[in-house]
């Protein structure tokens, strides 16, 4: 799973589209109350879940499901038709970010760390602190023998 992590990490930077990329693990929930997560946006916040079937011996069927959150915060952002253009362009490019980010990892794969990586959804989060939040959700197959 390490490795995983550190080549979704990689292979998300080489977008060069996000200022922070790392392993999800709350920061956008967890913060003081009186302040801002500690990230820079825009982020991608990655979560990996792993499911190992027995091929027999020492070989395993792994499936991982894959969860890159991709943040921005939209504290000033305007997107309705009566905004001004300029205003409501800079607000939509941030869409742009995440089909950058969904567009590096979909089909990526590296021998012995994991298969093509299949693009299953994108979901928006509700949330009410300002941060916007597309969630992009892949998934890949391999076997690993240990």
């Amino acid at each position: 799973m390490k490795d995983l992590l550190k080549q979704l990490t990689e292979r998300i930077d080489q977008a060069n589209v996000t200022k922070w990329t790392d392993e999800d693990f709350g920061q956008l929930e967890n913060y003081p109350l009186d302040g801002r997560p500690e990230v820079a946006f825009p982020c991608a916040l990655i979560y990996i879940d792993q499911n190992f079937e027995s091929l027999g011996g020492n070989g395993y069927d792994v499936t991982s499901t894959i969860i890159v959150r991709v943040a921005f915060d939209r504290m000033g952002d305007r997107t309705s038709a009566k905004t001004p253009d300029a205003a409501r362009k800079k607000s939509l490019d941030k869409l742009d970010v995440v089909d950058y980010v969904k567009n590096m990892l979909v089909g990526f794969e590296m021998d012995d760390v994991c298969g093509p990586l299949y693009l299953k959804n994108i979901l928006s989060e509700r949330r009410s602190d300002g941060i916007a939040v597309k969630a992009i959700h892949l998934t890949e197959t391999h076997e690993e023998y240990q």
